[in-house]
């Protein structure tokens, strides 16, 4: 498979590169753009703008056509031929960061293609890893129109409902009988090494439940996660039209199911391998929600990745 980096050349490129202090953390942001190129123009402006901004933006574009980003000599576009989902794109912008020179404890912030980041966040963030130049996976404030901030996740493994809170995360995390906390997916930052660790973002979900999958794959290394409540970015999302709300249904159903009965504690793993399949029979009997009841028995024979044939054929 071959892909078409588009890395916007300037003379100065290959000075600034060679003129680094190693000591020094370089810091990378990775978005991957999918749909209206609006939003994903106002994510990069607001990460060129920033006082101290990355030292290099990677953006994976998923979209049917090439973006119109201004030259840059920190931007650089990737254009891959298939939409892999988000955490595949992700892995992608790891790809290109590996030829830029960047050492394991560099710095990679990965932000959804709809996210503000405020002119200071790339300071303190800078400042952040200064102070804690450890494997941690950090989370950001999020903030959203007519909510509470949000620093971090919780699944109920009882219901296996999703919820965002204002909770900050200890250094070290205790295993709770019935929740478990994860990195709010919207952005992120972790050393390289981290991200290395855990050979990148898991891709087989293809989108929806990365961050909790990718929050439970760390603790399991024993790697801490944190939050930052002093560190904040806008999540400007925008409300889906009809088909992109059924794809979302699909995935949130599919994926959830899958790690509840794959991910979790043993004793858990059992109790929703019984709740998926009368979850499934429920919906079968009612015949009101086709995209559940697709969503049910894809994760009940564990299949992963984009969906196996068009949403509006259920």
């Amino acid at each position: 498979m071959v892909f078409t980096i588009l890395i916007h050349k300037n003379r100065a490129l290959s000075t600034y590169l060679s003129t680094m202090n190693p000591q020094i953390k370089k810091h990378f942001a990775i978005t991957v753009h999918y749909g209206d190129p609006a939003p994903t123009n106002r994510t990069v402006q607001s990460l060129l703008q920033n006082n101290d901004p990355p030292d290099f933006i990677i953006v994976i574009n998923h979209g049917p056509t090439g973006l119109s980003l201004k030259t840059n000599p920190r931007l650089v576009q990737l254009n891959p031929p298939n939409n892999a989902g988000y955490a595949a794109g992700i892995n992608m912008g790891l790809g290109v960061i590996s030829t830029l020179q960047a050492s394991p404890s560099d710095i990679i912030t990965c932000l959804n293609n709809d996210v503000i980041v405020p002119r200071d966040t790339f300071t303190k963030l800078r400042q952040w890893w200064s102070d804690y130049p450890d494997n941690i996976l950090l989370g950001l404030t999020v903030h959203q129109p007519n909510q509470p901030p949000q620093l971090s996740g919780q699944v109920n493994l009882l219901t296996g409902r999703c919820r965002l809170t204002n909770i900050a995360l200890p250094t070290h995390q205790n295993r709770h009988l019935f929740t478990l906390p994860y990195i709010h997916g919207a952005c992120f930052s972790a050393p390289l090494n981290l991200l290395l660790l855990n050979h990148g973002l898991p891709s087989e979900y293809f989108m929806y439940w990365e961050d909790v999958l990718f929050s439970q794959q760390t603790m399991r290394r024993h790697l801490p996660l944190r939050t930052a409540s002093n560190i904040t970015v806008i999540h400007d999302e925008e409300s889906s039209d009809s088909a992109a709300s059924t794809k979302k249904t699909y995935y949130l159903v599919r994926n959830g199911a899958l790690f509840l009965e794959r991910e979790t504690f043993w004793p858990w793993r059992c109790y929703w391998w019984i709740a998926n399949r009368l979850r499934y029979a429920y919906h079968r009997l009612r015949r009101r929600h086709p995209v559940v009841i697709q969503a049910l028995r894809d994760a009940i024979n564990r299949t992963t990745g984009p969906a196996p044939m068009p949403l509006s054929n259920y």
